[in-house]
């Protein structure tokens, strides 16, 4: 399941070789020590099995007998349509969300310097849910923009993924990502998504259910 699963794992199967290893990994990070490369390399003949959640991921790592499994969420999540049967928008004002850690991977910051223009224009908002670190980099972002009125920071909640059927739009501004389980609940919310073409992203975002932006066109590091 990890690195020092894999190396106890394979541990075992030099005093017992009929011991089976299955080996996943659930970013695109794996190889990017060099050490850790080398382990795994060498470990391939010792694996009788791959799993990885994308087809780009680390394909020079993974041994031939490789599946692909994508990641999944409970299906049981609140999926009522924000939209009603005449295809409106059943709020007054057009709300958008984004969820994640408030890390500089997640790009809050920058994604406020991009939307608050077109929030105050359109006289939208932005919730953005989530805690850590770059909270205060964030604040200070929305009050440089005078978007206090259109971007809130919500904290952390445990029903959001029923609440996203209240919003009208779904934004990943991520850095870097793998196969985000966020993604999949928009999606299952019937959410339209704009998100940079990051990870494994741009393998189940298509033109029918939202849209995939280069980042070298999204700014950052403001």
């Amino acid at each position: 399941h990890i690195f020092h699963g894999l190396v106890i794992g394979i541990i075992f199967k030099i005093i017992n070789f009929r011991i089976k290893i299955v080996f996943t990994s659930h970013n695109f990070n794996a190889g990017q020590n060099p050490l850790r490369k080398i382990f795994i390399i060498l470990s391939k003949p010792f694996r009788n099995a791959d799993i990885v959640f994308s087809n780009k991921q680390h394909t020079d790592l993974n041994i031939k007998n490789t599946n692909i499994i994508f990641n999944g969420v409970d299906s049981a999540v609140n999926s009522i349509s924000h939209i009603d049967e005449n295809n409106q928008v059943n709020s007054k004002k057009y709300k958008l969300l984004a969820v994640g850690s408030l890390t500089k991977q997640k790009n809050f910051a920058n994604l406020v310097f991009e939307i608050a223009g077109v929030l105050k224009s359109q006289d939208a908002i932005l919730d953005i849910y989530g805690e850590g670190p770059e909270r205060e980099k964030i604040e200070s972002a929305i009050l440089t923009t005078n978007a206090e009125k259109n971007v809130f920071l919500k904290g952390i909640s445990s029903t959001i993924s029923k609440d996203m059927s209240g919003y009208d739009l779904f934004i990943i501004s991520s850095i870097y990502e793998g196969f985000p389980l966020v993604l999949i609940e928009a999606g299952m919310n019937k959410l339209p998504i704009l998100s940079t073409n990051v990870g494994a992203i741009d393998e189940i975002l298509t033109d029918e259910n939202g849209w995939c932006v280069e980042f070298n066109e999204f700014k950052r590091d403001r």
